[in-house]
Order: structure tokens, then sequence, then C-alpha cells
């Protein structure tokens, strides 16, 4: 599979899932396996793009501002699962001993998310193998990870057990 886009792709909705199975009790196993697997397809579509032989070599800014970015965007997913687990189990269990999901950790892990597909996106604008104008896309879809794990826990909590 040599397909840098598809691969980092697969990779970004890997640590996706990641964030809304980690919470969930038996699950989260899975989930817990899921977050290196990510991040491992992130690399082996840096390393595909890298040997597309398309234009020279990355720099080490690029390569760099790549990882930090796919780091960030992965603990936003934790986070994110983490915050929607905050909100189900204060619902659930009001006087609950898990931190509430306060507006400012919700703002935080926004901007965490912000920052790491920022990284990523400026990083791969420069790597070979993406297209430098497809920022804005691996922008949007490294952001949405944060919300979207969030919601993967959301619509799972409703059937799956997130507490024992």
């Amino acid at each position: 599979m040599n397909n840098p886009p598809l691969l980092l792709a697969a990779g970004l909705v890997t640590l996706a899932l990641a964030g809304g199975l980690t919470q969930l009790v038996f699950i989260g196993l899975l989930g817990m396996l899921l977050f290196p697997c990510g991040v491992l397809l992130v690399g082996l579509a840096l390393r595909a793009g890298r040997e597309s032989g398309e234009s020279p070599g990355p720099s080490l800014a690029s390569t760099g501002a790549v990882w930090g970015g796919a780091l960030l965007v992965a603990a936003s997913a934790f986070h994110g699962g983490s915050l929607a687990f905050s909100v189900v189990i204060h619902r659930v269990h009001p006087g609950a001993i898990a931190p509430p999901a306060s507006a400012s950790a919700w703002f935080g892990g926004v901007l965490m998310a912000l920052a790491g597909a920022a990284l990523l996106s400026a990083g791969l604008r420069r790597y070979p193998g993406f297209s430098p104008d497809h920022g804005p896309r691996w922008f949007a879809a490294a952001a949405s990870v944060f919300p979207v794990s969030a919601a993967i826990f959301l619509l799972l909590s409703g059937r799956l057990p997130f507490t024992a």
C-alpha cells in the first residue's frame, strides 16, 4: 500500500475511533491498542510519502511538524473521549468522583486539536507525497478528530457499558 494520503486518513480515523472507545469498559482495551496503530499508520503514510520520489526528501522541520501535530491530535482524541465520559458519568451519577467537563476543559481540547491540526497540515505542505494544495483539507480532517472521538463515545455509551 503506497498511497500516503489514504494511509494518513486511515491513521486519523483510527485515532478518532481510539479516543472514543478508550473510555468504555471492555472495548476500551481495543481503543488503547488503536492509539499506537493510528500513530503507526501516520508513520507509514510519511514513509510512503518519502519513498514516492516526487520531490526532494522532507526537511527536518516538516517532519517534526507532522509528528508533533500527529501526537497533539492523538492527545486531543483521548481528551475528547475523556470529556465525553465526564459528561455522561455526571449525568448518570451526579456525585461521581470524575472531574466535571468544564467549558475551559473543552476549550483546552479544542486548542490542542487546532494546534495539532495546524502543525500537521503545515508540515504536510512541504512533505513529499502530499499535495501542498490540500493543506486546508488536512487541517479540517485533523481538527475533526477531537469532536469525532467525543461523538463516538457519546453514541456508544448508550449501548455499551462505560463504568463497572
